[in-house]
């Protein structure tokens, strides 16, 4: 458990399959650099603010979790397949961010505000 927040560089999810990585309601992990979604969940309710790029594998199993562009300029979230957490896109400057479709793969779900 983190005591609210955590930042760090980068960030890679990469559990055995079926198993998970929770982000308590409240907690915050903030990356500031890249986010590599490789294999296993990803669950919140809690966030993950990235402001790098996010690469998603096939191997990726998916999660009830949130992750949040974070960046005031263009980020890319490259899926090549598996399925991955829901994605916030919250303010004015995610109007630039992308989705790249490699391969069929999904996201948990859209969150636009």
């Amino acid at each position: 458990n983190i005591n609210t927040s955590l930042t760090l560089e980068k960030m890679t999810v990469n559990k055995s399959a079926g198993n998970l990585l929770t982000v308590s309601s409240g907690d915050t992990i903030t990356v500031t650099s890249d986010l590599t979604l490789t294999d296993g969940l990803l669950n919140g309710p809690g966030v993950v603010k990235v402001q790098g790029n996010i690469t998603q594998a096939s191997t990726m199993d998916g999660g009830t979790g949130v992750v949040d562009f974070d960046a005031a300029g263009a980020q890319t979230w490259t899926i090549n397949g598996g399925d991955g957490p829901e994605l916030r896109l919250d303010s004015a400057a995610d109007a630039s961010d992308t989705l790249v479709m490699n391969a069929a793969g999904s996201i948990y779900g859209l969150d636009l505000t």
